[in-house]
């Protein structure tokens, strides 16, 4: 998981108001959701599009998941001009296997559809989740890589991502409405050998609050030399 992905993929806590009061996250869609660089809905989702397009990388491509009535990922694709290729994946067994990033790829799933572990040309990564069913913490080939805090409301604040020279990549976030615009938030990354990275996700919601067009405004600093961007994302859904 890369820090640009916590942009997309931010709250997972099941506080709202309105309509969406009583729904929660499915926690395959979310976690897949941080994964494949989308935002996840609450509710019962049948079908997520989303269309992410980044002029200044030069990526165009469209996300797409279907869900069965339970909860589980029945398939995902990604296509379009993206950097780690188009991926093709299919529910079969406890497995949702096929292609990812030009490669063969298998996602272990456990009884109720959760997440479990992945295996692909690097190696095996094992997921440990929460009581929520959402990943606390990633393993890649028995070696730590990623940690994950969330606040009492449920919602990401901080990610640590360990690389293999030892140095550690804090990541916080911040919201600035977390129940009504879960979504709309900022995160910092300030690397210990130097440079950093900043981004301010604004999105537009609809009532069931859906991010139907998200902005995030990125900010990039490496030898002093600062590069911004920005990556637009909309999101359609159909429900069950």
């Amino acid at each position: 998981m890369k820090a640009v992905n916590l942009l997309l993929a931010l709250a997972v806590g099941s506080m709202a108001t309105g309509a969406v009061a009583a729904e929660k996250y499915i926690p395959s869609l979310y976690n897949f959701s941080v994964m494949y660089d989308f935002n996840p809905v609450k509710g019962k989702v049948k079908e997520l599009t989303t269309h992410i397009i980044s002029k200044e990388q030069g990526y165009d491509y469209k996300i797409n998941v279907s869900l069965t009535p339970d909860g589980c990922i029945q398939s995902l694709t990604r296509t379009g001009k993206y950097a780690y290729g188009e991926a093709h994946l299919t529910k079969q067994g406890q497995q949702l296997t096929g292609t990812a990033n030009n490669s063969p790829v298998a996602y272990a799933l456990d009884e109720h559809c959760n997440l479990t572990g992945m295996s692909d040309k690097y190696g095996k990564t094992t997921y440990r989740t929460n009581e929520a069913g959402f990943i606390v913490e990633t393993t890649l080939n028995d070696r730590r890589f990623s940690s994950h805090t969330y606040n009492d409301n449920g919602s990401l604040v901080r990610a640590e991502f360990y690389m293999y020279d030892g140095t550690v990549l804090p990541t916080e976030v911040t919201y600035k409405d977390e129940v009504m615009k879960p979504f709309d938030a900022e995160i910092k990354t300030l690397s210990p050998v130097g440079g950093s990275y900043y981004a301010r996700n604004v999105c537009q919601y609809d009532k069931n609050q859906v991010p139907v067009k998200c902005s995030a405004f990125i900010t990039e600093t490496k030898d002093g030399v600062a590069k911004e961007r920005e990556d637009i994302s909309s999101t359609e859904v159909v429900y069950y």
